[in-house]
């Protein structure tokens, strides 16, 4: 049982809720795969689950989560912006810490260069 008040500061994203939900409700998924993974045990205030990188969005826009870091790509036309930011540290996303950390952006960037993302990958 979840006890209230508790503070849950690690990465949950939409693909998470589905398969959070089905663990919480003992849901048999039938061994589907999901992109996201359960985070209940973390929920609970148990071991949390080691959490791979997520990668959202698609086509031109697209960003990879992983541990304090948020990557992110926006593609407009021919321009290519690619920013690094600690998610936790800076919510609101306004100070760009690539150069401080490149070797976790080119880590990022092949995580999402190894996801298919449609037409921007193409050109």
């Amino acid at each position: 049982m979840l006890q209230p008040g508790r503070v849950h500061n690690r990465l949950f994203t939409v693909t998470d809720w589905v398969p959070t939900l089905a663990e919480a409700a003992g849901f048999d998924t039938g061994g589907a795969q999901f992109d996201g993974v359960s985070l209940w045990k973390g929920l609970l205030g148990e071991t949390p689950v080691a959490r791979p990188a997520a990668v959202l969005g698609g086509g031109a826009n697209s960003a990879v989560f992983h541990g304090d870091f948020k990557f992110v790509e926006q593609t407009t036309g021919q321009n290519t912006c690619q920013f690094l930011f600690r998610i936790f540290e800076d919510p609101n996303e306004t100070m760009d810490v690539k150069a401080e950390y490149p070797a976790i952006a080119a880590e990022m960037l092949a995580t999402l260069r190894a996801r298919p993302r449609g037409q921007a990958d193409r050109l």
